[in-house]
């Protein structure tokens, strides 16, 4: 008996350990859901700006790259009025939405998602001016911190008439423009800047900052998911206990009607992305290679002649070689669309792809792990944002998946044969190739 003690006090000991662990965990992320977005504003990088009004004409000086207004495009008598901005009247910063990387909600039946994406991204901390003052006569500073939408310096003369610097921290650029009635009308002049090693580094660390804030909000989102559910376990096994009447008819029971399920949702909910957000046109480069491959396929040619003129119809994915014209990706997934391209439907494709993926998922978790983990697998797939929308796409990502889930099927039923199974079960083996 005295031999087990350590054992028990061992077992005691991981046991309190990883309670602890656990209660560290639920405060980093009740953390992190609270205080990271206010951190990522804090870390966020700073741009200094310099604005000089000298012999050499009016220029910007930013990360050690000078811009300056054209000598054509300066006029004499209103640079000799200009002042410097010196308050958050001369100063202004676009709205998030003006940002290059600005993702819009679209009038669908799927905008709630899109607005709901719309505030995640409003969550970006916005840029801010900040007055460094004036450090020589005709010179001034100015900082801005963070931020990814335009930002705007004005310099006037008294009146609405006068000159704008323009920078994008986002992308890098600076520019000048000619303003009329306080508006931006003609570009004089524009370029790229290097921010120094620390603003880039205080800039990945705030959207880091900011993927943990939407990890943490996801981790107490599961969590209080984990307590409902736990609570209608409890709540079940009393009402089991209570009464054995009830008899669960026998259709919920079988295997297939989960994977039919996740089939048709599947197929039904990428349907929508494509056409209702995707619009069920390619984007990409790659989605116009294999639907040219496809339509190529479908007339039964592996290739077709270039055409007249070939320069103006270049393109990085579709080769032209020795008077033939043809996609550079191999032939699998191209092949598949000839189908959908010969019913007119070609954007179904992926989306049938995902939904036989997904129950695959199913039917796979079903053998190796149960009905509950193949159910929460296949759940997951179902509103992975990932698969939705690159099986709303042209991309060949869906059906590799499906392939590949077929491949594991095939692996998990061959695993599981018996020694001196019958012929039929060499199907298998020659399924998963």
């Amino acid at each position: 008996m005295a031999a087990k003690r350590p054992f028990v006090l061992h077992f005691a000991l991981v046991e309190q350990s990883s309670k602890n662990a656990k209660r560290f965990l639920l405060i980093i992320v009740i953390l992190g859901a609270f205080f990271a977005p206010l951190a990522a504003w804090l870390v966020s990088g700073t741009t200094e700006i310099g604005l000089a009004n000298g012999p050499e004409g009016i220029s910007a000086i930013v990360s050690g790259t000078r811009l300056s207004i054209p000598a054509d495009k300066l006029d004499a008598n209103l640079r000799a009025r200009l002042a410097f901005p010196a308050d958050a009247s001369h100063w202004s910063v676009d709205p998030s939405d003006s940002s290059l990387y600005w993702q819009p909600a679209q009038a669908n039946l799927l905008g709630f998602l899109g607005a709901w994406g719309e505030w995640l991204q409003g969550l970006r901390p916005q840029a801010e001016w900040s007055y460094q003052g004036t450090e020589a006569i005709a010179t001034a500073g100015y900082r801005l911190k963070g931020g990814s939408a335009p930002a705007r310096l004005d310099l006037t003369a008294g009146d609405s008439t006068g000159y704008q610097f323009v920078i994008r921290a986002e992308r890098r650029s600076i520019a000048w423009w000619r303003t009329e009635d306080g508006r931006p009308v003609e570009q004089l002049a524009s370029d790229s800047y290097r921010p120094d090693g620390s603003t880039s580094a205080r800039d990945m660390a705030s959207e880091l900052l900011l993927i943990v804030w939407a990890a943490s909000v996801l981790g107490l989102l599961a969590l209080g998911v984990k307590a409902v559910l736990l609570r209608l376990e409890q709540g079940r096994e009393a009402s089991v206990k209570a009464s054995r009447r009830f008899v669960t008819p026998a259709w919920l029971n079988r295997s297939y009607l989960p994977a039919l399920a996740l089939f048709f949702g599947g197929t039904i909910v990428t349907v929508a992305v494509c056409l209702l957000v995707l619009d069920g046109i390619p984007h990409v480069q790659d989605d116009v290679a294999y639907i040219f491959q496809g339509k190529t396929f479908a007339m039964l040619r592996s290739w077709v002649p270039t055409p007249p003129g070939p320069e103006f119809f270049q393109n990085g994915f579709i080769q032209m070689y020795d008077g033939r014209w043809f996609s550079k990706y191999p032939p699998g997934y191209p092949l598949m669309l000839v189908p959908g391209l010969w019913a007119g439907l070609p954007w179904l494709i992926n989306p049938l792809s995902a939904g036989v993926s997904l129950a695959l998922v199913y039917a796979i978790g079903v053998r190796m792990y149960g009905r509950h983990v193949a159910a929460w697998a296949g759940l997951l797939g179902l509103v992975s944002p990932w698969v939705l929308f690159m099986s709303g796409s042209y991309m060949s990502h869906p059906t590799t998946m499906m392939w590949v889930a077929l491949f594991l099927y095939a692996l998990v039923h061959m695993h599981g044969l018996p020694v001196g199974a019958s012929r039929l079960a060499a199907f298998w083996p020659m399924l998963a190739g």
